[in-house]
């Protein structure tokens, strides 16, 4: 995965290979065919949907955070085998505007 900035140039890049994140980027993905929920709980006034990859012998585990008002989701964070932790965290959402297509682009190799 590439980040790039306004202007096109990159910023940062890591692989994700055969990572739960690459499931999730998918473009035809329906999630009940691609993971078992583990967990659903409702604390603090947030939901929070945990996921594993269906048949996958490793550990890789997501968690979704979700507003319980709103149903926006607010972060998902990612856990590997070796139960390193990566957090996604929305901030400063803007709803309802134009994003180009190209803005987030996952190119397979």
């Amino acid at each position: 995965m590439v980040v790039v900035d306004k202007e096109g140039y990159q910023i940062d890049s890591f692989p994700i290979g055969d990572s739960i994140l690459k499931k999730l980027l998918s473009e035809d993905i329906l999630i009940e065919n691609e993971f078992d929920i583990i967990s659903l709980t409702d604390e603090n006034n947030f939901y929070h949907l945990m996921l594993k990859v269906k048949d996958d012998k490793s550990d890789n585990q997501i968690k979704f955070v979700f507003d319980r008002q709103s149903l926006d989701l607010k972060k998902w964070e990612i856990y590997d085998e070796f139960d390193n932790k990566t957090v996604f965290k929305f901030t400063k959402i803007k709803k309802n505007i134009f994003i180009s297509q190209n803005l987030f682009v996952v190119k397979y190799n």
